[in-house]
């Protein structure tokens, strides 16, 4: 899911996003623009500046641009037929989709920053298009589609799409019984919990023939996380650890999510008592009475509930913790937390500045820290 796990695996996921952002309603004619000025607008949406109003009304007509722009485009219609290849099989993509449903956890953000807005998208955390990824529908108007245990294929197919792609979170059942009737792309591994977020740029710009767009985004995100890096030099090869608290006990998150793929961008690395329990996948669960693994540099926790914070606080496991003791935990703010929970190449520049000033609080840029 790109990641995107909000709790315990045992105990579903106790999601509670923030209802619309700033730039609801904002629509604009579409025009064209290059592979280069749209890696930078999608590099530049960061929260401030769409608050601020940085982002002026030129840009954000340029943010209306889609597919209608590339499909008259005579080197995108080169690009098919093209077949691509995937868990289930290879799926050969006839002609440009003009009617794509994006049904991956988060691929509705990667199909909007190369410039495609889906007409049908999984809305995983059941609140429409998030505030980092709005503005970049345009004029479109994409229907959010639950999906369950099961993929609702009725519901799929009354939106008429040309293409379906979902690079996670589609098991091979669901897969079979939409490819019958519709070209689908499915994961790229079995069913793709976890998706680096290079390798899902990549994979859905494979599908949209939009490649040179997709390398000129991931190098943008790139020059961001390596600026972070040099502004923050004091984040090299300190441990931190990413916890959500529910149910008595403690989970935590491995190389593979995405929240610690973010932070090991940043220069983080987990300590030594959560990288010997990596097992390959993205999360386990500790008991109340592990709890003295989370110590690290830095602990963040993630809660969506003031009682979930304070029982958390209430904890004497808890309270014995060094990095508890230094205060040097971040209560993570929750705009911020499912920006970095989503992890895509729009999701992360929305959030990244307000991360990085909330880490650079715990560990200034000093020695002896």
């Amino acid at each position: 899911m790109s990641g995107l796990v909000l709790g315990p695996p045992t105990s579903g996921d106790p999601v509670r996003l923030a209802a619309a952002g700033p730039m609801r309603g904002v629509r604009a004619p579409r025009q064209h623009v290059t592979d280069e000025q749209w890696a930078h607008i999608v590099a530049e949406l960061t929260r401030r500046e769409l608050i601020g109003g940085g982002l002026t009304l030129g840009t954000l007509a340029l943010l209306g641009c889609g597919d209608d722009d590339e499909v008259s485009n005579g080197t995108e219609r080169a690009g098919y037929p093209r077949t691509v290849s995937h868990a289930y099989g290879s799926t050969t993509i006839e002609r440009v989709p003009t009617r794509l449903v994006t049904l991956g956890y988060t691929d509705v953000d990667v199909a909007l920053a190369l410039g495609v807005t889906p007409v049908g998208f999984r809305d995983f955390f059941g609140t429409g298009l998030n505030p980092w990824a709005e503005p970049l529908a345009g004029a479109g108007d994409p229907e959010a589609i639950e999906y369950g245990e099961r993929a609702p294929v009725e519901r799929i197919l009354a939106l008429r799409p040309d293409l379906v792609v979902a690079s996670t979170g589609m098991p091979r059942a669901d897969y079979e019984a939409l490819a019958g009737v519709v070209t689908t792309v499915g994961p790229g591994g079995d069913e793709a919990t976890v998706v680096a977020w290079r390798t899902q740029v990549r994979q859905m710009a494979r599908s949209l023939a939009r490649e040179a767009r997709a390398e000129r985004l991931i190098d943008g995100l790139e020059a961001r996380y390596a600026a972070a890096r040099r502004a923050h030099p004091q984040f090299a090869r300190r441990t931190l650890v990413w916890t959500f608290p529910a149910q008595g006990g403690y989970s935590v998150y491995f190389s593979k999510d995405t929240r610690m793929q973010t932070l090991t961008e940043l220069g983080f690395r987990l300590p030594a008592s959560i990288a010997e329990l990596d097992d390959g996948s993205f999360s386990t669960v500790l008991s109340a009475e592990q709890v003295q693994r989370l110590d690290a540099d830095v602990l963040i926790v993630q809660t969506y509930t003031p009682e979930q914070r304070r029982t958390t606080e209430r904890s004497t496991l808890f309270q014995n913790l060094d990095v508890v003791k230094r205060d040097d935990v971040i209560w993570m703010p929750e705009q911020v937390a499912d920006g970095v929970t989503f992890g895509t190449v729009v999701s992360i520049p929305y959030v990244l500045d307000d991360l990085l000033a909330l880490l650079a609080d715990k560990l200034p840029s000093r020695t002896g820290r």
